[in-house]
């Protein structure tokens, strides 16, 4: 399972346009499905006679996890498909809809247990429990959009093959259209910018694929991603809250993390109270201090991080951030580890 190339804005779309055209030596523009790119887990599901026989994640792109148990708990996932090819491998994103994150870590804590950072950790981590019961509690949701390989041909385009599955009785994500001009893949890219906040999961950008599967075939691939297909992906989501404090975390390695507490704050559909500060030297670098306001920058499904002060609403009243000189676990002496800019406790691995 490969990875898609990235884009980031229109110059990018049109190069990746303007290389197919290339590459297949024509004038014409490619008619490109546009459908959008969740952020979840990605997986493969095998059938065979039309029986499911194999669920797997990515991985690394040749191995994966064995997820077969955990993928069946997952409604509407087809156990048996008919007038299915002989041998049929079908790919997608598995993912947990903002609602279902906000009240399944509203259950961690009752039951004291830690919050999920964000949708797509949360659905990782339900697919990897050893027991499968424990993932049939978790509000998994999917789409296909894609087979890895199928013994008989029963699709021609992207779109028929969306159709063809949905058929077959899988979930595909209703929202996608095809465009015939730069201007018509822009104008949809814009329209789910504007309503992706609206949207019941996370996305974070489009995908285009070139619709026709002849062309694909011809297109190919490179080292790690099809030429025929790029990931255009949303500015990162950037909003503005309330340091209240900072505290630290202690790594396995013994590694001392500052932690923003902040006024909890929605950014991308998720409630954040907590972002990274990586170390004391990006604190230092920022000038953060306690009670600054400060913009958040969230990307995809990465955590939250502070990335500058509003120094325009500094008070005066804002206090520095000190470099704490004992280990807040066990009580014993840290210290800076020059190579790799971290407080480190002396403690090791006790």
């Amino acid at each position: 399972m490969l990875s898609l190339a990235n884009c980031f804005d229109s110059k990018d779309v049109t190069d990746f346009i303007d290389r197919t055209k290339k590459f297949l030596n024509t004038q014409d523009f490619l008619e490109i499905y546009c459908e959008p790119k969740i952020d979840g887990v990605s997986f493969s599901v095998t059938y065979v006679d039309g029986k499911l026989i194999n669920g797997a994640t990515r991985g690394d792109g040749y191995i994966g996890e064995n997820i077969t148990a955990n993928i069946k708990t997952i409604r509407n996932l087809p156990y048996k498909i008919n007038n299915a090819p002989e041998f049929l491998e079908i790919r997608g994103e598995i993912f947990i809809e903002k609602n279902d994150f906000l009240l399944l870590n509203t259950q961690q804590e009752s039951q004291g247990k830690a919050a999920f950072a964000n949708p797509r950790n949360s659905a990782a981590g339900s697919l990897r429990q050893l027991d499968p019961n424990t993932t049939l509690s978790r509000p998994l949701k999917y789409f296909v959009y894609a087979i890895g390989y199928s013994s008989s041909k029963f699709a021609n385009t992207q779109k028929e093959l969306l159709q063809k599955l949905s058929d077959f009785g899988f979930q595909t994500n209703p929202i996608g259209e095809i465009t015939n001009s730069l201007q018509e893949l822009i104008d949809f890219y814009q329209k789910l910018l504007l309503i992706r906040e609206q949207l019941g999961y996370e996305i974070d950008g489009i995908v285009y694929k070139i619709n026709n599967f002849q062309l694909q075939d011809r297109l190919g691939f490179i080292a790690r991603s099809p030429r025929f297909a790029i990931a255009h992906k949303f500015p990162a989501t950037i909003a503005e809250t309330k340091l209240l404090n900072i505290s630290v975390q202690v790594g396995r390695t013994g590694a001392i993390t500052p932690v923003a507490e902040l006024a909890p704050i929605k950014i991308g559909g998720v409630t954040v109270s907590k972002a990274t500060l990586h170390n004391f030297d990006e604190i230092k670098r920022l000038d953060i201090r306690i009670g600054d306001n400060v913009f958040l920058h969230r990307a995809g499904d990465v955590i939250p991080k502070v990335t500058q002060v509003n120094l325009s609403r500094r008070t005066g009243e804002e206090q520095m951030v000190l470099v704490p000189t004992k280990c807040p676990s066990c009580d014993s002496t840290l210290h800076i580890d020059p190579d790799n800019v971290v407080v480190r406790c002396d403690n090791g691995l006790n």
